[in-house]
């Protein structure tokens, strides 16, 4: 494999990484280095409430808004 086609490839495997919201994805690993063994009803509790508060976000509103307009959200970055 050349160098170019090494390089190809890692763009395309990387590609979709690129296009996820910032916020999400940051709210998405927070969350799950939070949660932990034993799963208890308070660990349900609070990722019941930080999942909420999500969805509260503008990036959330965009993202929606964006999927059912059929459009590219704000956050998107072009590949």
């Amino acid at each position: 494999m050349s160098s170019g086609d090494l390089d190809a490839a890692v763009e395309a495997e990387i590609a979709p990484y690129l296009q996820v919201a910032p916020g999400a994805v940051g709210q998405s690993k927070a969350l799950a280095r939070s949660l932990g063994m034993p799963i208890t009803d308070d660990v349900i509790e609070a990722t019941i409430e930080r999942l909420a508060d999500v969805w509260e976000t503008d990036e959330a509103r965009e993202g929606i808004s964006a999927f059912l307009e059929k459009r590219e959200p704000w956050w998107r970055k072009p590949v």
